[in-house]
C-alpha cells in the first residue's frame, strides 16, 4: 500500500463500511466516516496539484448520517489536518474510532 497518495476508498480497507458520505465535489472527493461512538472524520481528497491531497476534520453526529458538525474540541485534533500522507488519515481514523461517546450535537 502506498501511504503517500491514492484513492482513499482503496486505502481504508476494512473501514469502507464506515463511509456514510462519498461524493464528488468541484475539487475532488468528499468522504465522511461514521463510527458507533457518534464521531467520524470528514476527509476531502483533492486532485493533483491542488495543495495537500487530504484535508480531514473530526465530526460529531446526531442521528442521521447527514446530521453532523465539525468538532474542533476533541483530543484527536483541534484544527483541520492537511496532509499528503494516507497513513496520517488512517491514524486519525483509528483515533477517532476510539473516542468515548459524548452527548449529541444539540447538547454541546
Amino acid at each position: 500500500m502506498d501511504n503517500t497518495g491514492g484513492n482513499l476508498r482503496e486505502i481504508v480497507g476494512h473501514l469502507k463500511s464506515n463511509i456514510v458520505i462519498d461524493k464528488i465535489v468541484d475539487f475532488g472527493k468528499h468522504f465522511v466516516f461514521r463510527f458507533e461512538n457518534s464521531y467520524g472524520l470528514s476527509v476531502l481528497e483533492k486532485g493533483e496539484g491542488q495543495g495537500p491531497q487530504y484535508i480531514a476534520t473530526v465530526t460529531k453526529f446526531d442521528i442521521a448520517d447527514e446530521d453532523y458538525v465539525l468538532d474542533y474540541t476533541t483530543p484527536v485534533s483541534n484544527n483541520d489536518v492537511k496532509t499528503d500522507n494516507a497513513g496520517s488519515i488512517m491514524l486519525l481514523l483509528s483515533k477517532v474510532k476510539k473516542l468515548k461517546k459524548s452527548h449529541n450535537i444539540h447538547n454541546n
